[in-house]
């Protein structure tokens, strides 16, 4: 039976390979000795899979076990992320900033395990502030780096514009950028990404054989950073759109991602081009994807359990003060959602039909394992979260919004008295606004639309 390590092994060399060369010289026969990079983009809080199916990609427990593979392998190695780690969104409410912040404290935890060396500053890491952020940085043996974020009063920046590692016997320079298009808090200023980037390259070029951009500003914006900074080599972005098999390059600059939510891992060869006249650097770049025949770290998957039975405790609380209190999340009058008993009162065989499918005990799958109290599980397992009228945290497992109802699909029905103001045909949007790729990569949607369609009657 072949062993794990072997697996990986094979599995490294066979997926996703590019190959580049630098001027024609062959990647073996340059005088710099190769180092290894692995990269990552766009985590967005996946400290651990759903579970909501058996062939998820993903999971920090899996990253982890194939980075201590890759570095096993012998050769120097560079962990560095672009950005968006911690968050996903923005919490809605004090019981979901509190899930968010346990979270983020535990990603750092996990980080800690792969041995990071840096991490650049996204938008979404800032999602609860720049206090929690640097409380993060605070307890990180690895540096935060952003050459583009200051705090607006002082005008410093608020986080280590650049780092130098010496790697193989090579000195490599590591940046990062935040976009200027998206919003931060009043403390915090985002001077131009461009300009930041050319005062920090033109630092780093006499000292540096190789300089690495970590950046959050997106594919296109890569691109113009390239063409603008010719003596950027590698730059390794973020907010990812498209999974990218192949690096783009723009003159003598790479430009590479690892897709996103944590499916996928990077890993960069690379050696410093000392005799051509090419690129700086020649590399041959693999994305791994982090399927379940990896195994998981077992510190790692510690840790994630360790999350899990503090956020349920920690949740079943939050969610009993709720319910005890009465609260409200709207007036009477916002209420929009009817429930499908209501539906089911004029529409008895469409009713008859829902109970029928997985959608009518969706909540169930939940309470299993106690993730009815993860907030990141909710909207996909009940009606109408976070909506006016729809589920609530206070109404509890009780609830007359428990479930994937009628009104998932068609939209909040207490008004509905005709055929305008209904959604007839969802379409495949609304399904993948849950069976996405990450938690239902076996999604298909012609395949299961007919399992949950309404059945057409006459009137």
């Amino acid at each position: 039976m072949m062993n794990h390590m072997k697996f990986l092994r094979l599995l490294i060399l066979v997926v996703a390979g590019t190959f580049f060369y630098a001027g024609g010289v062959p990647l073996d026969s340059l005088r710099a000795a190769p180092f290894v990079i692995i990269y990552s983009n766009d985590v967005l809080g996946e400290l651990e899979l759903c579970g909501c199916d058996s062939e998820q990609l993903g999971g920090l427990a899996r990253k982890t076990t194939l980075i201590k593979t890759l570095k096993n392998e012998g050769r120097p190695v560079l962990v560095i992320d672009s950005g968006n780690l911690f968050f996903r969104e923005k919490p809605a409410s004090k019981i979901e900033e509190n899930e968010f912040l346990l979270k983020s404290e535990y990603i750092l935890e996990a980080y800690k395990q792969t041995g990071c060396d840096a991490l650049n500053v996204g938008e979404t890491d800032l999602f609860l502030g720049i206090a929690h952020l640097k409380n993060l940085k605070s307890k990180a043996p690895f540096p935060f780096v952003s050459a583009n974020l200051q705090d607006k009063t002082s005008k410093a920046l608020l986080f280590e514009p650049f780092i130098i590692k010496e790697i193989a016997g090579v000195s490599v320079g590591i940046t990062g950028l935040f976009s200027e298009q998206c919003s931060v808090e009043p403390s915090v200023a985002v001077q131009d990404p461009v300009e930041s980037a050319k005062r920090i390259v033109a630092k780093l070029r006499p000292q540096c054989t190789v300089i690495i951009v970590l950046s959050n500003l997106g594919l296109e914006s890569d691109r113009k950073l390239a063409r603008a900074i010719p003596d950027i080599d590698i730059i390794i972005g973020g907010r990812a759109t498209v999974r990218m098999a192949e690096p783009a390059k723009e003159g003598k600059t790479f430009i590479v991602q690892a897709y996103t939510r944590g499916q996928y891992l990077g890993k960069l060869e690379v050696q410093a081009n000392t005799a051509a006249a090419g690129s700086r650097v020649s590399m041959r770049n693999y994305l791994i994807p982090l399927g379940d025949r990896i195994a998981n770290d077992t510190a790692v998957a510690s840790l994630a359990k360790e999350y899990k039975t503090r956020l349920i405790a920690m949740n079943r609380q939050e969610f009993f003060k709720e319910r005890l209190n009465g609260k409200k999340n709207q007036a009477t009058g916002d209420m929009l959602y009817a429930g499908a008993e209501k539906c089911g009162s004029c529409h008895q065989p469409q009713y008859d039909n829902w109970q029928n499918t997985r959608h009518a005990y969706a909540y169930e799958t939940l309470m299993k394992n106690c993730n009815n109290f993860d907030i990141e599980c909710l909207p996909c397992h009940t009606t109408g979260f976070k909506e006016p009228g729809g589920f609530t945290v206070n109404q509890g497992d009780d609830s007359a919004f428990v479930h994937v109802q009628c009104e998932s699909c068609h939209g909040p029905g207490k008004k509905h008295i005709g055929k305008g103001d209904i959604v007839r045909d969802a379409g495949e949007g609304m399904c993948r606004q849950c069976h996405d790729e990450k938690n239902s990569p076996r999604f298909n949607y012609t395949e299961y639309l007919p399992i949950v369609k309404c059945p057409v009657t006459s009137k």
